[in-house]
């Protein structure tokens, strides 16, 4: 029985991707050189790992389990790396990191700075749904994951690294517009631009209105914090979004920003891990950096 590394990490890629040409684009190979690296590990293994369906790449019993190890080797490699690592002059690694679309919106500059300091660290970012995320650290599947606002963690350990404070955005012309600040059964009373069904921005705002046995009155579903901006900016209606975002497109016009006085409109950012003691060295260092550099965004 003969596969190396690269086997495992295609065969990875390609399960959380449920594709073989997507799985080869993140791996950097062509999907030919991905299907190979695939069915030689499938023969290694004397076992079928995928069945190809109209919606995808979908794992097998046999593949469930395969991803399962294959993921404990690859964290285990990356481990001996970091163990290693004190021998030499520098920590070295790769970090991926999935992010809500929330803690994206200030992590450049902090993630710049820690990149600039540590040069062999590589960092790739992916946005995902809050719910993805958390799911998928469960797994394994990453190593850490960032979410903003409070949301069931299943057992998985969190550390708070900044506070997000949410602002309420009107069009200039909106009867809100003129007021200092605003409540949530303000906000309730009038149209209103979310994010997606399933985003954890839509559940929490969702969640604080049925506690006033109110329901939001949406009249669209954005795809983006920006989208929604711009259907604000419309005369859509009105959302609710983090104060960082919002400051660059209230400089544009056509769009007031005002704030929230209650306690809700300040969440926490956090990362989130299955150990952060057994994470691999360059993650607990990204981890650290992250810490020292949160404040009030």
């Amino acid at each position: 029985m003969r596969y190396e590394l690269t086997d495992l990490r295609v065969f990875i890629a390609i399960a959380e991707r449920q594709s073989v040409s997507e799985g080869a684009f993140e791996m950097h190979l062509t999907a030919p050189s991905a299907s190979y690296r695939l069915k030689n590990l499938e023969s290694a293994l004397e076992v079928s790992l995928f069945k190809r369906t109209q919606k995808g790449m979908q794992l097998t019993p046999a593949g469930k389990t395969a991803l399962a190890f294959a993921r404990e080797i690859i964290n285990g490699v990356n481990n001996l790396q970091s163990a290693v690592n004190k021998y030499t002059d520098d920590i070295k690694g790769n970090i991926k990191i999935f992010a809500n679309n929330s803690t994206l919106n200030n992590l450049s500059s902090a993630l710049g700075e820690f990149l600039a300091k540590h040069p062999n660290i590589n960092v790739e970012i992916e946005e995902k749904l809050s719910l993805d995320i958390i799911q998928h650290v469960a797994e394994g599947a990453v190593d850490i994951g960032l979410i903003a606002g409070d949301i069931d963690l299943n057992n998985l350990e969190s550390i708070c690294y900044a506070i997000d404070a949410l602002v309420l955005i009107t069009p200039v012309d909106h009867p809100l517009s003129s007021n200092c600040h605003v409540s949530l059964e303000d906000i309730l009373r009038f149209d209103f631009v979310s994010l997606g069904r399933k985003s954890s921005s839509y559940l929490f705002i969702e969640n604080l209105a049925k506690s006033l046995g109110i329901r939001p009155k949406v009249r669209v579903h954005a795809h983006s914090i920006s989208a929604a901006l711009e259907y604000v900016r419309s005369g859509v209606g009105i959302a609710i979004v983090p104060k960082l975002l919002a400051n660059s497109h209230v400089e544009q016009g056509q769009i007031v920003q005002l704030p929230i006085t209650e306690a809700w409109a300040f969440r926490e950012q956090k990362v989130i891990a299955r150990s952060f003691e057994k994470l691999p060295d360059c993650t607990r260092a990204l981890v650290h950096a992250l810490c020292e550099s949160g404040k009030l965004v």
